[in-house]
């Protein structure tokens, strides 16, 4: 199970009696989420409230301002949270900023993750936090990759998503054929 790869004694810990030694750290993961997670509002207490936050959301501010012609806060903090979040436009490059000022945010605080992971979109966030592109190059592919799928999906598509026993799923997608 995932808890207990987490209670595992690090390297120079010791385990006795299958209890975690108190000196021996639990490895820290940072999993930055895809589309679905975003609303209205989103990061505004601690824009607000926490100043590496904000630097970073503002840095993301120019890159989107850049690169898509419109401003992402202006965007993000101006609509009710009520109101659905749903245009790509904003999504995109919202969560990936968002993502990328908490991670910088969680550091500033001392919090270091030993791993990084990212589901979809959370991937361009995990990518820019190992360093494998700067936090502009991932918003200018945010927005590119939106553009793409605005302009290719004809405005038509969703997602779906089905839970169910593998079998299940496989006799569905061999056309119900055994």
């Amino acid at each position: 199970a995932f808890w207990h790869a987490s209670l595992r004694p690090r390297r120079g810990g010791t385990a006795e009696d299958g209890r975690m030694n108190a000196l021996a750290r639990p490895r820290i993961v940072f999993l930055f989420s895809g589309q679905g997670a975003q609303y209205y509002q989103m990061g505004k207490d601690l824009y607000d409230g926490h100043p590496v936050f904000r630097r970073v959301l503002d840095e993301a501010e120019s890159a989107v301002q850049e690169a898509a012609g419109f401003s992402l806060l202006g965007r993000v903090f101006g609509a009710p949270a009520s109101q659905p979040m749903d245009d790509l436009a904003i999504t995109h490059p919202a969560l990936v900023a968002i993502g990328l000022a908490l991670y910088e945010t969680l550091r500033s605080e001392g919090v270091t993750p030993d791993l990084l992971l990212g589901s979809s979109l959370g991937e361009l966030v995990a990518a820019t936090a190992a360093g494998c592109c700067t936090a502009a190059t991932a918003l200018r592919f945010a927005v590119a990759h939106a553009r793409c799928v605005m302009e290719h999906s004809g405005g038509e598509g969703g997602m779906l998503a089905v839970l169910g026993p593998l079998a299940t799923l496989q006799r569905l997608s061999d056309g119900g054929r055994e």
